[in-house]
């Protein structure tokens, strides 16, 4: 009797202890929140990789942009360079440049820079004489240079040369070089005699482009003469004779005519201006050779570094004399007269 109950009782202990085991599971399956998989962490988190990274946006850009050469003749091309700086160093490689002028073409007109740098090319017109502005921005900033470009099929085209006056005359000369050269020679003379060999001196060879040149050490005051004398494929081409007085009044040169009928001839006068420019230059003629008194001759205004002037109906088969006068500071200063006759 006593074994039967104890049977039962371990029977019934092994029961309780299953029971509890399974309510305990079940508890704590209910307690405990699923685990993720990773399937799942991969489809609803975005990877390191899917994140956008802000760029920071270049502040403080600024443009520079320079060609070279800066001289050229129509149809020629010069090198544009442009770089491009923001607050953190050269801008971003691949930045767009934009570029354009007013006269000519710039092509590529457009680029990304690469280490803030863009090279491009500007190219001359066939046709138009003038000053070429080249402007570049990028980044909201711009920057502009310049291009003097020169379309002279002939001869080098002579400007009026700038004195500086002291003990001697330093000098700047200016020209359109001649359309071809190779080189060419700045050459400069006290005698009016066409350049004659022996008697002149030469400065060069110069480059083709080359549209200015300095020259110090000339005396003043006797009439200077000069020219330019380019090289070219065909030969020498030697643009005019210009004349000037450096750091003095002006002076006469020469004369020529063309008999017009009725007893009358147009006669052309040359002569060296100053340089300086006097503020005010006539040139008068007279039928007496006695040093110009008022009242015995007539006068024509001169421009500032005016070098001739033609004068018709002037009486023919009659001797005249003429000067040129300068107004200074000082007062009218006239040059040595000349004299001619019309023989018709």
């Amino acid at each position: 009797m006593s074994k039967k109950l104890l049977t039962v009782g371990f029977v019934a202990s092994i029961a309780l202890l299953v029971l509890l085991s399974t309510r305990l599971s079940t508890e704590t399956s209910a307690q405990t929140p699923p685990v993720p998989t990773n399937t799942a962490v991969a489809t609803n988190t975005p990877g390191p990789t899917s994140t956008p990274v802000p760029t920071a946006t270049p502040t403080g850009a600024a443009v520079s942009v320079s060609a070279q050469p800066s001289n050229i003749r129509c149809t020629e091309r010069s090198v544009v360079s442009v770089f491009v700086q923001t607050t953190g160093g050269p801008a971003p490689d691949g930045t767009t440049v934009s570029l354009g002028t007013n006269l000519g073409l710039v092509t590529p007109s457009s680029g990304g820079t690469i280490n803030g740098s863009f090279s491009t090319f500007y190219y001359a017109p066939a046709n138009a004489n003038g000053l070429a502005t080249i402007t570049a921005s990028a980044l909201g900033a711009s920057s502009s240079t310049f291009v003097t470009v020169a379309c002279n099929t002939g001869p080098a085209q002579l400007g009026f040369p700038t004195t500086a006056c002291g003990s001697t005359a330093t000098v700047t000369f200016t020209w359109t070089p001649a359309g071809g050269a190779i080189f060419q020679f700045l050459d400069l003379t006290l005698f009016d005699n066409g350049f004659a060999p022996g008697t002149f001196l030469g400065a060069g060879p110069l480059d083709a482009n080359v549209s200015t040149l300095t020259w110090a050490g000339i005396l003043p005051g006797p009439a200077t003469f000069w020219r330019v004398n380019a090289f070219t494929s065909a030969g020498w081409v030697t643009s005019s004779t210009g004349a000037f007085v450096p750091c003095g009044p002006a002076a006469t040169r020469s004369v020529s005519y063309v008999c017009t009928g009725g007893g009358r001839a147009t006669v052309n006068f040359f002569l060296a201006p100053p340089s300086p420019p006097a503020s005010s230059m006539r040139l008068d003629i007279s039928m007496c050779d006695n040093g110009f008194p008022p009242g015995t001759f007539i006068g024509a205004a001169l421009a500032p570094g005016q070098q001739g002037l033609t004068w018709p109906g002037i009486l023919a088969n009659t001797p005249h004399w003429w000067r040129v006068n300068s107004l200074f500071s000082v007062g009218w200063l006239p040059s040595a007269p000349g004299n001619f006759m019309a023989a018709c």
